[in-house]
């Protein structure tokens, strides 16, 4: 009997390298993410600071238009990261279903493949039965032969 081979072993080593390259992609989209993240919370750490540090010290006429712009220039950047916060959560969101889907796909293969193995086994394992058996008979007509002769 043959030894195994799984046709679509290629198949498989392709999909490996699929689930690789996605997961290459998730880790990228979750860095973008986390950088939007820090980066929004650093805006909110600046922005609380010097609003604490305009009540800290006794407000001017120049503290207060100075940390007003500051302010709203902190709002606008705080939506811009918000936008591009929900924006990488949706990237990251489909990244990780496909990665699921190529995870999904190999599982599959290598379900295929490994019923086809135990397939191979039990054929090979009733081939070889089979040849010991004749082996048997032969080797018990041969002595009967010669017992009798």
């Amino acid at each position: 009997m043959k030894a195994f081979s799984f046709r679509l072993d290629r198949v498989l080593q392709w999909r490996v390298t699929q689930i690789t390259l996605q997961q290459t992609k998730t880790a990228a989209a979750a860095g973008r993410l986390a950088a939007v993240e820090a980066a929004l919370e650093s805006i909110h750490i600046e922005e609380s600071q010097a609003r604490e540090a305009v009540i800290a010290h006794s407000a001017t006429g120049a503290g207060l238009s100075s940390y007003a712009a500051f302010a709203s220039f902190a709002q606008r950047r705080i939506k811009e990261l918000q936008a591009h916060e929900a924006e990488a959560r949706k990237a990251l969101g489909i990244e990780l279903t496909a990665l699921k889907e190529a995870n999904r796909k190999m599982q599959l293969l290598e379900n295929l493949k490994e019923t086809r193995h135990v397939r191979w086994e039990k054929d090979f394992e009733r081939e070889t039965a089979a040849i010991a058996d004749e082996a048997f008979l032969s080797r018990l007509l041969q002595s009967r032969k010669q017992a009798g002769a």
